[in-house]
């Protein structure tokens, strides 16, 4: 087992592709980019969504996702934060959370 890596990440990540980054980005209403971050490309999205959304306000804000998004510590953070979550639940959720449909306007984040 390796121990942590050593010295400041260069959020680049290596894989047998070779190596790869992620953007991760809030947008607005209008599709405009309000925060970006950059991870290498092997991390999981949900662990930049709470960190990507704690530099915007969320009061009053609705929040539009895929469902790869679907977890009870974003949800939560949402709620607490102002915000309504528009994340439809994963296949085979315990507990199913509705969304409305939306039109060929709206975007996922």
């Amino acid at each position: 087992m390796q121990g942590p890596k050593k010295g400041q990440s260069t959020e680049i990540g290596h894989s047998r592709g070779g190596a790869s980054t992620k953007i991760h980005t809030a947008v607005d209403s209008y599709d405009h980019p309000v925060f970006s971050m950059i991870s290498e490309g092997q991390r999981n999205d949900i662990n930049f969504a709470i960190p990507l959304l704690e530099h915007i306000p969320l009061e009053g804000s609705s929040i539009l996702a895929e469902r790869g998004y679907d977890s009870n510590q974003l949800i939560n953070y949402l709620y607490d934060h102002g915000a309504e979550p528009t994340i439809p639940s994963r296949k085979g959720a315990k507990f199913e959370r509705r969304c409305k449909r939306f039109s060929q306007d709206s975007h996922v984040v």
